[in-house]
């Protein structure tokens, strides 16, 4: 603290804890990873940086882009060959619970989230079609999607 006080700021590694502190409180999941954290628990060496990651951030990736290649394909196939394509979706997929999995794929279909992905920046996909790159778009493309598939379903049966 005396160096504080003399020179007006903390040292260079108290700078960099309060720094990663801040973070930490900004973004509670992310985790404090590489030479920082190994040299914090090892006490081996001094580190400069501090590198955080969210540890779910590939999962969220993935059910976007999930969600997108579904919509997609279903409005390229049309709303009969989806709902046919689904049509054995419950028998392929058995719920322990006995619930219908098809069901619980068109109340996601009907609300699809976006996983806090508050910044969700469609356009910066890479090769995403410009008719995919608008997350309203894709949302509308869900609703139809399911509201199709429940035709289908209830002509069927």
């Amino acid at each position: 603290m005396r160096y504080a006080r003399e020179n007006g700021r903390l040292p260079e590694w108290e700078e960099l804890l309060s720094s990663a502190a801040r973070l930490q409180q900004i973004l509670p999941e992310a985790v404090l990873v590489g030479g920082t954290a190994a040299a914090i628990h090892a006490e081996h060496r001094f580190s400069l940086d501090a590198d955080h990651v969210l540890t779910d951030l590939r999962v969220r990736f993935d059910a976007v882009l999930q969600q997108l290649e579904s919509v997609a394909l279903a409005t390229h196939l049309g709303a009969d060959s989806t709902g046919e394509a689904l049509r054995s979706f419950d028998r392929r997929y058995p719920q322990e619970s006995g619930e219908s999995a098809l069901q619980q794929l068109q109340a996601q279909l009907a609300n699809p989230l976006r996983y806090d992905l508050d910044e969700l920046d469609l356009s910066e996909y890479r090769d995403l079609a410009p008719q995919w790159q608008d997350w309203g778009r894709v949302k509308a493309a869900c609703g139809r999607m399911a509201v199709a598939v429940f035709d289908h379903v209830c002509e069927v049966e």
